[in-house]
């Protein structure tokens, strides 16, 4: 019979032992073993027999065997311990094979997804999560695609593949556990563009609060920050109101150690700036605020300032400023003072130049409080000087040969 004869090509082209020891074969053994594979690809495309319950259950347990195995610890070619920011991923030398696995799987969800109905739980999407912290990006992408598959076909299972998928990143928050988290974060992006308005209070405070926010402080953010970006802005553009709940937190987790995470916050600080009306908010906001963009500007790392430098010269900031000079006199002398420091004292002529750009259209906003600020910096500068000199002259002044003492010792 078809199903039979379709089941045995299946056993034969897919197992465990193939896929594990795919790269000790010899060559004709592997071409033969993926030409299996795609002749079955092919097939499942036209043939009804794919429909039927022993083929299906024969697919799916050679899925579970073949895909759903315990990975193998990542491993550096060159022999020195494997870094997953800055070494290659060494790709799967069976994925050959394993693709043709994956795209039946996604085939028969996609001509049957009643008859996969009985197959597909919740135990198989929680041994499929580990698969993403594969090396080879071919397969997490598989992966990826396979589960927003489950997830839109499969209403029951909602729910619990929501939790199962924020165990992992609590994990990593709290046990600091190596995931790679930049297609689970892509998944849920899609699942919180489906979330209704207004958004349910356990979404917000278990998964934005608990799950995405703790996310910004850590050292590998830049591996997987344009996905967590995007699905911190779906709850933004969906409820507005959180945009200073997200902002205070990463400004009060700020990264002071890691340059490059803090370019990315900056970026993404501007982008929430845009989907909120700064003027409403409190003073102790705007001056956390302002603060940590006075810090930034001041970075001797020349990419943070300039970064931050192109933050100030954004219109929402320049007009908080601009509704009412008086009352933000504190906000404008902390701007002063880092704009005008780092006129003075940054090593990058960028820098100094773009400084001196934002001072100019600063100063225009109150000429007059801007002068006495120039004053007193002023004022400061010539009390330093005159210090480090009466310094100087102190110090040569100790150092001056005790003559009385050398005639006494010849």
């Amino acid at each position: 019979m078809e199903e039979e004869e379709l089941c045995e090509r299946i056993l034969l082209a897919f197992n465990l032992e193939s896929i594990v020891n795919y790269n000790k074969m010899a060559l004709t053994e592997q071409q033969s073993l993926q030409q299996a594979a795609e002749e079955i690809v092919e097939r499942a495309k036209s043939s009804e027999a794919f429909k039927q319950e022993l083929v299906l259950g024969t697919l799916f347990n050679a899925f579970r065997q073949c895909a759903l195995r315990s990975l193998p610890p990542p491993v550096n070619p060159i022999g020195v311990e494997y870094d997953p920011e800055e070494d290659e991923p060494v790709p799967n030398p069976a994925w050959p094979v394993l693709s043709c696995l994956y795209a039946l799987v996604l085939t028969a969800l996609e001509r049957d997804p009643e008859g996969c109905r009985p197959l597909i739980d919740l135990k198989m999407v929680c041994n499929l999560l580990p698969v993403l912290d594969g090396e080879d990006p071919r397969e997490r992408e598989a992966v990826k695609t396979l589960i927003h598959r489950i997830y839109g076909a499969y209403l029951q299972l909602r729910a619990p593949m929501r939790r199962a998928m924020q165990a992992v990143l609590l994990e990593t928050v709290h046990c600091d556990a190596p995931h790679k988290l930049a297609e689970l974060l892509e998944i849920f992006g899609s699942i919180v563009n489906g979330f209704a308005v207004p958004l349910r209070k356990e979404h917000v405070e278990v998964f934005l609060k608990k799950c995405l926010l703790p996310l910004h402080p850590l050292r590998t953010l830049s591996t997987f920050f344009p996905q967590l970006a995007y699905c911190v802005m779906q709850f933004v553009e969906k409820d507005r109101g959180l945009s200073p709940i997200v902002i205070r937190y990463v400004l009060k987790h700020w990264p002071h150690c890691y340059s490059l995470n803090q370019v990315l916050l900056l970026g993404e600080i501007e982008e929430l700036l845009d989907h909120m009306d700064i003027e409403q908010t409190d003073l102790a906001f705007k001056k956390m605020l302002f603060t940590r963009l006075g810090e930034s500007i001041s970075s001797a790392h020349f990419q943070v300032a300039e970064r931050a430098l192109l933050l100030w010269s954004n219109e929402n900031m320049l007009n908080v400023l601009a509704s009412d000079p008086q009352n933000n006199r504190q906000i404008m002398e902390i701007m002063f003072e880092s704009l005008n420091g780092s006129l003075k004292r940054h090593w990058n002529k960028n820098v100094q130049a773009m400084a001196m750009a934002a001072l100019s259209n600063l100063t225009q906003l109150d000429p007059v409080m801007f002068a006495h600020f120039f004053e007193q910096s002023k004022k400061a500068d010539d009390l330093r000087e005159e210090k480090e000199n009466n310094d100087d002259g102190h110090h040569n002044v100790m150092n001056v040969p005790d003559d009385s003492k050398q005639k006494r010792e010849t």
